[in-house]
């Protein structure tokens, strides 16, 4: 799935990616260092990613940066 990075906080370790349909879906460090091997990214960042579902609450669980 593609999108945009809407932020992320580094000293929290989290941040949303919004979607191509404008859907807002959860990231963190860890997800970011394991998947796309940085620790940091930038607001506006295009990104490639998968979803996963857990309690409702949809996360990113892959993440590749495009540019």
């Amino acid at each position: 799935m593609l999108g945009k990075v809407e932020w992320f906080d580094k000293a929290r370790g989290i941040g949303i990616i919004e979607t191509q349909d404008g859907a807002e879906v959860s990231f963190d460090r860890n997800t970011l260092e394991n998947s796309a091997g940085c620790l940091s990214i930038s607001s506006g960042q295009l990104v490639d990613f998968e979803i996963t579902e857990k309690s409702n609450v949809k996360e990113a669980t892959i993440i590749h940066l495009l540019s």
